[in-house]
């Protein structure tokens, strides 16, 4: 619902990744008789992984943090868990919140924490 937001974003990261691969690379696959889809797939998508995983936790971190946008569209709080931390706040049950801002918190820190493997250090 949100993906208007942040797709401008999602792209300036990947066309800055894809502007710091060198030209050689690309040079070196078309002398090695690699066609455009070779090249995808074995030049620009293993040098985009990082960029990728970054835009992945961009992303993913994003979308828990939605709270206005589902009162807007459907004009209530759906019972979702970034919204139920909030609604349970603001009925003044403050240990209910308490522990759905920590499974938030949980669900958040595993997310980064996959995406970081996932995009591999170098």
């Amino acid at each position: 619902a949100d993906s208007w937001k942040n797709t401008p974003i999602v792209a300036l990261i990947l066309l800055a990744g894809m502007m710091s691969i060198p030209k050689d690379l690309y040079y070196a696959a078309s002398l090695d008789g690699a066609g455009p889809v070779r090249r995808f797939f074995y030049v620009t998508l293993p040098n985009l992984k990082s960029y990728i995983a970054i835009a992945l936790i961009i992303r993913g971190v994003s979308e828990f943090n939605i709270f206005a946008l589902p009162l807007v569209l459907i004009g209530f709080h759906p019972l979702i868990l970034t919204t139920l931390a909030y609604e349970l706040y603001s009925t003044t049950t403050i240990y209910l919140s308490s522990a759905a801002a920590v499974i938030l918190l949980a669900f958040i820190s595993v997310l980064i924490v996959l995406n970081i493997k996932l995009g591999g250090r170098r």
